[in-house]
């Protein structure tokens, strides 16, 4: 084992050249604040200050100092400004409790989050750096748990996991807790005050900060344990001795040889919840989100690893064998929105298939997942983000396949293949005789086709469409659900003399509703989804009319 995770952090160790990327870009926005008029400066925070950054590591970057203006209001400037510097991808998290504005450095490929006064983020990343410096296991013990937990794809709040940050907490909080100590307590040690105002939560908060920073003063653990057997007590750790129903994570309070009880900290939890208190902000449990099935699964994934360790001794063994090749988003959308809509609006960021949830009935708002076959796709799709469907704004979280498949057992998905998508439109374009190109909005995917619950299914969704390049109106979608001939005609407010001429056209492609009101020479071409069982003659005459 020793030699694997020398080989991994020997080449996770090379990151001369995003250094210098990210030093450049720093400097960058720093001229921009200052073009701006802005009185203050841009600084690093993050892995790249807290020393856990690797060769792949996004750069996190903050603007301090004495501003007016809201931060949604400067990060807009920011924004405005950026294209011309070298950025793109330019993506904005207006939404969020910290407001971030997310970019890509077009000359080395380097993703950056930008955010304003973040005081607490630049605290949490010097008290991070100043425990890697106190002794260098730290920073090697969370390297190799953030690659084993992005390996797994067991990282994200969105997804019901803990973020990296809360990763980094855990594994100091361990190594204060390992016999003897590898770290101690930086914050419980005697140090001049360090408040810290925060808005986050809506009103005015002041966090202590302090920790004791002068760390060569203090004596060297007399713990002697390598990097391997670190890892396989950090397992055995939050596995077999750790009580999640009773104890918190709490690095502030912690005492060699004694736990927290998360029951005495300031936020209510239950027995079922996990506890990972921010170190300076009390109010926040980086696992208040963790969602049962993300627990089980981080357990389940640290107690196969602890089992390989015990077994193999091989580090390579505890990652996985197969890692998915796929990238997904996934969003929260409106009664309103259709599949055809998001198909719309994605298909320039090659998205590969879209998985539209089927309404329960309930009325909550589902999740919808959007399927990319590279990251680099994902990113560019992600700059849609805040942006409007329909009624919807599209809140787009990073997602994995694992929640993909926790959310096919809460109901049932059609899955739609944008390659199909956009192959059916060309076919339709060139049998209907058409000299121009048809619009986007002249395509409907069929929602008839749901994906088994429990299991993944790659199908090829039939669309419904429809020309309306001939018509100076373009007529509404149809309903989400299946309809009986009778409704169709209700729907369309038409009177039984009028529905004797109402004609289903099938050329074992795509159906097609004729509606004659009154004037069979102004036929108008709606879309249907009723079942081909619905369909009904059409007299010759008619035929060839529509054929014309």
């Amino acid at each position: 084992m020793a030699q694997d995770l020398h080989d991994f952090l020997r080449a996770g160790a090379r990151t001369g050249q995003r250094e210098k990327s990210a030093k450049r870009i720093n400097l960058t926005l720093n001229g921009l604040a200052r073009q701006l008029g802005l009185n203050g400066s841009v600084h690093m925070f993050g892995s790249f200050s807290n020393g856990f950054k690797t060769g792949t590591s996004d750069l996190d970057v903050v603007f301090v100092g004495s501003v007016e203006e809201s931060a949604i209001t400067i990060l807009q400037k920011f924004a405005d400004r950026l294209d011309g510097l070298g950025f793109d991808n330019i993506t904005k998290i207006f939404q969020a409790s910290v407001p971030i504005l997310k970019l890509t450095d077009r000359k080395d490929n380097m993703e950056v989050d930008f955010c304003i006064n973040n005081e607490l983020g630049v605290r949490n990343s010097l008290l991070l750096n100043t425990y890697c410096k106190y002794d260098h296991r730290v920073l090697q013990l969370g390297r190799v748990v953030k690659e084993w937990a992005k390996k797994h794809e067991l990282v994200g709040t969105a997804d019901g996991c803990l973020n990296s940050y809360a990763y980094m907490l855990l594994v100091v909080f361990f190594l204060q807790n390992v016999q003897p100590p590898v770290v101690p307590n930086l914050q419980a040690m005697d140090c001049d005050p360090v408040p810290v105002s925060d808005r986050k939560w809506g009103a005015e908060d002041i966090w202590e900060t302090k920790f004791f920073f002068d760390v060569d003063s203090i004596p060297k653990s007399e713990n002697e344990m390598s990097i391997g057997e670190l890892l396989a007590h950090f397992f055995h750790f939050y596995t077999r001795e750790f009580n999640w129903r009773q104890h918190a994570v709490c690095m502030r309070l912690q005492k060699p040889g004694q736990y927290v009880d998360k029951y005495s900290l300031g936020l209510p939890i239950n027995e079922d919840q996990w506890y990972v208190e921010d170190p300076f902000d009390l109010k926040h449990n980086l696992a208040g989100k963790c969602s049962r099935a993300s627990k089980k699964r981080i357990h389940d994934e640290m107690n196969n690893s602890l089992n390989m360790l015990t077994t193999t001794g091989r580090w390579q063994k505890c990652l996985p064998a197969n890692p998915s090749t796929d990238y997904f988003m996934k969003c929260r959308i409106s009664q309103n929105v259709t599949p055809q809509a998001l198909l719309e609006e994605f298909e320039g960021c090659d998205l590969v298939k879209l998985h539209f949830p089927k309404s329960d009935g309930s009325g909550r708002l589902p999740q919808a997942f959007l399927q990319f076959g590279d990251a680099a796709a994902r990113r560019r799709a992600h700059t849609k983000n805040e942006k409007y469907v329909s009624d919807c704004q599209l809140q787009l979280h990073y997602s994995t396949q694992h929640s993909l498949a926790e959310a096919i057992q809460q109901c049932h998905f059609s899955t739609y293949e944008m390659a199909s998508y956009k192959m059916q439109r060309q076919l339709l374009r060139a049998r209907m005789g058409q000299t121009q190109e048809m619009p986007k909005s002249a395509s409907i995917p069929d929602e008839s086709m749901p994906v088994q619950m429990g299991r993944m299914k790659d199908m090829s969704q039939e669309s419904v469409m429809y020309s309306a390049g001939a018509y100076a109106k373009i007529p509404p979608p149809p309903p989400p659900h299946p309809m009986t001939w009778d409704s169709m005609v209700q729907d369309y407010s038409l009177s039984d003399q009028h529905a004797n001429v109402l004609w289903m056209f099938h050329d074992s492609f795509c159906p097609v509703l004729l509606v004659d009101v009154q004037d069979p020479s102004k036929l108008q071409m709606r879309p249907t989804m009723m079942p081909k069982a619905c369909w009904r003659p059409v007299s010759s005459e008619l035929r060839t009319m529509a054929s014309g």
